[in-house]
């Protein structure tokens, strides 16, 4: 392949934002567009999105997102919405209505029939392998964190006992 090259880089944003159809229903032309391959932007934005969520949900005090099971739901969710045509119809939505959405899309089906046939298992897992490592290293910045604030306070009774 030789020296990566700025026409490359071009080649490879191209397919990124290259948006194909995926039929529901070809004889009634019932499709929505989507992104077979998922670009490190939208990964990222669809991240965020979930982490703002789960403040919000837990600032609000809201019986969402509290388990490891919901929040993997709900990411699911914001890899369908950040991956197909549903995005424009769903930006600056309040929560509520993306959690309506989410759980009208399971009951119809389209939710499994989008994540099991429309996008490609490997960009989903990308995905949930980059939260899983998100969140390993918050809680290593968190322990490391905690153990500062032990040793200083473990610094601070020592110097008092003297």
């Amino acid at each position: 392949m030789g020296q990566l090259k700025l026409a490359t880089v071009k080649k490879r944003i191209e397919e990124l934002h290259k948006k194909q159809k995926f039929y529901l229903d070809k004889e009634n032309d019932e499709f929505i567009y989507f992104y077979p391959k998922f670009s490190e932007k939208k990964i990222n934005e669809a991240l965020e999105e979930l982490f703002i969520t789960i403040t919000y949900c837990q600032e609000n005090k809201l019986d969402k997102l509290k388990d490891d099971s919901q929040i993997l739901q709900y990411l699911q969710f914001l890899i369908i919405k950040h991956f197909t045509s549903l995005k424009e119809e769903l930006d600056n939505k309040p929560f509520d209505i993306h959690f309506t959405i989410k759980e009208s899309l399971e009951e119809t089906g389209l939710y499994r029939i989008f994540l099991d046939h429309m996008f490609d298992p490997a960009e989903v897992y990308d995905v949930l392998d980059r939260m899983n490592d998100v969140v390993k290293l918050g809680n290593d910045i968190e322990k490391e964190l905690e153990k500062e604030n032990k040793d200083k306070n473990l610094k601070v009774v020592h110097t008092l006992g003297k």
